[in-house]
């Protein structure tokens, strides 16, 4: 057997079958907020080629988890809604669903950290999550978790679903962080 690398084929752009409007994201805001607040730390460096895989892989979860859902639900499987833009802002809310007669957001994950780390501690999803409810008048989220590694103890691939539920008053306060985190820094007006 021969083989040879393509390097042309390695550097394809991560497609999330959404093309996001132009404008400021909700996700730079949030990363930004949490940079400097020194609630997290920067991102290590990564080359263009690892962020396009890391995107790939996480994209291909959704659309799995999508297609799985449809299967099971058929027409009253969750949606993706249009991007949204509030106070400025980009938001782009992975599904919109009535599950059990309760309106949620949908949100997709997959992650390298433990799944042992609670939900509550990943306060970037949080935000995120939160922020969604916000604009789609929503106090539920279905968040589905592709853990890559499960609890590490061993390391294997494992999926779980949670509900959230917010308050009203934790969707407004985070929401009211985070447009005025975007107006101080001068990212929306």
């Amino acid at each position: 057997m021969k083989y040879s690398e393509i390097t042309e084929l390695n550097q394809l752009t991560a497609q999330s079958g959404v093309n996001r409007l132009p404008g400021i994201h909700l996700t730079d805001v949030i990363d930004d907020l949490l940079l400097e607040s020194g609630l997290v730390e920067p991102y290590n460096e990564q080359s263009e080629q690892e962020r396009q895989a890391n995107f790939g892989k996480g994209f291909a979860w959704e659309m799995q988890k999508e297609e799985q859902l449809r299967v099971q639900f058929g027409k009253s499987a969750p949606f993706r809604p249009p991007q949204i833009r509030v106070d400025g802002i980009l938001t782009s809310p992975d599904g919109y669903w009535n599950w059990e007669g309760v309106d949620c957001i949908v949100e997709y994950k997959a992650t390298l950290s433990s799944m042992n780390k609670p939900i509550e501690d990943r306060i970037r999803w949080k935000y995120q999550i939160a922020s969604y409810c916000k604009v789609m008048n929503v106090c539920h989220c279905i968040l589905f978790v592709l853990f890559y590694c499960g609890d590490w103890k061993p390391p294997k691939t494992t999926d779980r679903a949670y509900l959230l539920e917010f308050t009203q008053c934790e969707i407004d306060e985070i929401w009211y962080m985070i447009v005025q985190h975007a107006k101080r820094k001068g990212m929306v007006e």
